[in-house]
């Protein structure tokens, strides 16, 4: 009967010996590229929130179906050259960089994306004018 006390007091420090740290990660350059060739829908959450940068910097915020995002996304995403810009938070936020196509120091747009550290898809898109 001692043992298997023993026994059933030693099972909580030998799990404990071999916990297993997980470190999370996006591959936010993919889906970048992915983005850059207008195939988005795949990468969006069910309802997105999308922000886009008024005068003054003021932000006008909505939430968009996949579909209605993609469209919106594209007529941004058309104005010009569209690069990957750079990546925070394990490549959870990451942001793309819309470039003037007369003048190639120009930028005409900055869109960053949030992505859902659960489901792995985009839930925000915020879009600001470039300087």
């Amino acid at each position: 009967m001692k043992k298997l006390i023993f026994a059933l007091l030693l099972i909580p420090f030998a799990l404990k010996a071999q916990e297993v740290r997980h470190f999370c990660s996006f591959d936010a350059e993919t889906t970048a590229k992915h983005i850059m060739k207008l195939h988005i829908t795949n990468h969006l959450h069910d309802t997105v929130e999308f922000s886009v940068e008024k005068r003054g910097y003021k932000y006008s915020k909505s939430y968009l179906t996949p579909v209605q995002a993609e469209k919106k996304l594209k007529k941004v995403m058309k104005k010009g050259k569209v690069s990957y810009s750079s990546k925070t938070n394990s490549g959870y936020v990451f942001s793309l960089v819309v470039i003037s196509l007369a003048d190639d120091t120009e930028i005409l747009n900055f869109i960053k994306f949030e992505v859902d550290h659960f489901y792995q898809k985009i839930i925000s898109i915020e879009i600001s004018k470039g300087q």
